[in-house]
Parts: structure tokens; sequence; C-alpha cells
């Protein structure tokens, strides 16, 4: 009790609550910002596994193209035609209308299973045996085909590696 008497006699000036205050925000304005340690840790880390999800990715693309035969929009191969120890490959987005067959080359003569590169002269792992293979008459690196229950001709265009 008599402690509690002592604090009691002790005068506070009455502006104590306003100085207290300004003392407080004072304070806080000399620390600055708190740093935010989260930031330190969740900022790298996102980078990193972003990086090594577009690794992962692109080595896996890269795996489908210089692996097995890659996809040209027929499925899950390239669909191929030699000639002459040259490549031609399907290319759907050419419109066969825009090109004139010209001198016929030949037929197919061997027909081969979808993951088999073309060795011979006429074969293809796509076309059917017998269609018949023409020159374009615009132009000498397109091949037009056409199988016998066919409305329309395939366009086949030099393969940009010669062969495969």
């Amino acid at each position: 009790m008599k402690l509690k008497q002592e604090v009691n006699k002790i005068k506070l000036p009455k502006n104590i609550h306003q100085k207290s205050q300004s003392g407080v925000l004072k304070a806080k304005s000399e620390m600055g910002k708190p740093k935010r340690r989260w930031e330190l840790i969740a900022i790298p880390t996102i980078v990193a596994a972003l990086t090594l999800l577009l690794l992962l990715f692109s080595n896996s693309t890269n795996m489908i193209h210089d692996g097995d035969i890659a996809e040209e929009g027929i499925g899950s191969f390239i669909a191929i035609l030699r000639i002459d120890n040259t490549d031609y490959v399907l290319d759907s987005n050419l419109n066969s209308s825009n090109y004139t067959p010209g001198d016929k080359i030949g037929e197919v003569k061997t027909k081969l299973t979808e993951d088999t590169l073309p060795e011979d002269n006429l074969s293809s792992n796509y076309l059917e045996v017998g269609t018949s293979i023409y020159f374009s008459k615009e132009n000498k690196n397109i091949i037009l085909t056409k199988g016998k229950d066919e409305n329309e001709y395939k366009v086949f265009t030099k393969s940009s590696e010669g062969n495969f």
C-alpha cells in the first residue's frame, strides 16, 4: 500500500499522452519500414521454380523433335516421300489448289510403317502403294500426290534438311 501511495504522489504533466504519442511517431519514422523477410525468400524461389519448369519443358520438346520422328500435323509422325535420294515432307499448310500438276514422276512403290524413314526411291511412310506422284509446274521443290480414291492432291515440300 505504501508503494501505491508513493506512486500516486508523483505529479504527471497534463500533456503526457500527447508527448508519448509524438515520441512513438518519431521513433517509427526513424526506424523506416520493416523489411519483409518473406520477399527475400519467396521471389528468388519463384524465379528458380519457373526457370526449372522452362528448362524441363524445353528439354522435353527437344527430345520429341530430336529423338523419334516428330509431329507434322497428321498424328505423331512426319509423312515422308522419298524420290531420287531426296526426302519430301507433307505440308498441310499449303493449299493444293495453288499448284498445277506437271510431269508425272511415277507411283509409290513401297509403303512403310509410320515410324520408319524411307530409304528407297518412290517409298513413303504415309502414302499408299500406287499413289500417283507429280512435279508442280509452279515450284520445283513442291511435289503433288493423289491416290486413286482421293479428290484433292496432297502437297509435299522438299525437306529443308535434304534428307532425314
